[in-house]
């Protein structure tokens, strides 16, 4: 599936037995809709009820299953109210099937919810963002960059900030995926979003390269599924081209390239502030004043509206 900007998933050529699927689309025989309607309680009335459904049914002895379908999922917003009380609702209804795993997390009994099971899950963030931290330094010397220059970020989260900011009215999104199948039947033209323009594509490296060589002033273009090898083969054309480079372990590595050279391009950077979303906690900006201390030559990326002096 295509979400928002990337592809997430993994492909299968058969059907698999899962715990739950998401809301964005499923699909229920007629006769069980009508013999088990959707429930109407409050707490699901926007997440999890499609959680619950299948929960339900797995306790009548039926299955969840997913299927291969090309789908580009145009979400505009990232709501997580009352997501907690739609998983304890859940929890608290099939104690007999947890955990239940879910595209927003797993759903737990609320004993495995302490302060030891907090403690572990920090753990496990902290875990995440170093192998995110340890990419980050791998795909920066493949593009020729400093770690620091690489952005620890879900673009599918700041995609819209990003053009705001830049104010183009389109983009174009390339999807890097050689094991995606039918790649023409992902392709999307002129999808509205927030009021602008958005193509989308699978395409292979040497398209890749050759759009990244002719962006537009008037379309940004967001390269998805960066690997090392794709990250060298883009690194020559990006040399003359405005970009940021990031990646998220959900979603892999990106490149997001744009024609603008002013301060307003050089701003997209201000998106990611956080310790967080910096590899191992160093920023450009603290790198480069460091250097400048020692009176050693202020060290610069050619990463145009990455690297911050300021």
């Amino acid at each position: 599936m295509r979400d928002r900007v990337v592809l997430i998933g993994e492909p299968s050529s058969r059907s698999a037995q899962i715990d739950s699927v998401d809301e964005v689309l499923f699909m229920v025989e007629r006769e069980c809709m009508l013999d088990e309607p959707l429930t109407e309680h409050p707490d699901l009335a926007w997440h999890a009820y499609a959680v619950e459904y299948g929960a339900r049914l797995r306790s009548k002895g039926l299955r969840v299953a997913t299927r291969d379908v090309v789908l580009t999922h145009n979400s505009l917003t990232t709501n997580l109210s009352r997501l907690a009380e739609a998983h304890d609702l859940v929890a608290d209804v099939y104690p007999h099937l947890l955990p239940i795993r879910t595209t927003c997390g797993v759903i737990r009994a609320r004993r495995d919810r302490g302060r030891w099971r907090s403690a572990a899950r920090r753990r496990h963030g902290v875990a995440v963002w170093l192998e995110e931290s340890l990419a980050a330094a791998r795909l920066a010397r493949h593009a020729g960059l400093r770690t620091v220059d690489v952005v620890l970020g879900d673009i599918r989260l700041t995609i819209d900030d990003a053009l705001r900011t830049l104010g183009v009215p389109a983009i174009d999104i390339v999807n890097l995926d050689a094991s995606a199948s039918g790649t023409g039947a992902w392709t999307v033209d002129s999808l509205s979003r927030r009021d602008r323009d958005v193509s989308a594509r699978i395409a292979d490296l040497d398209d890749a390269v050759r759009m990244v060589g002719g962006v537009r002033i008037d379309r940004a273009l967001l390269v998805s599924g960066v690997d090392a090898h794709a990250m060298s083969r883009l690194a020559p054309a990006l040399r003359g081209t405005p970009h940021v480079v990031g990646l998220a372990r959900d979603t892999g590595a990106w490149v997001l390239c744009h024609a603008i050279t002013s301060q307003t391009g050089s701003g997209l950077r201000a998106l990611w502030p956080g310790r967080r979303n910096a590899p191992f906690g160093r920023r450009p900006g603290a790198a480069t004043r460091a250097r400048v201390s020692g009176d050693a030559p202020a060290e610069r990326s050619g990463l145009t509206g990455v690297v911050d002096d300021a």
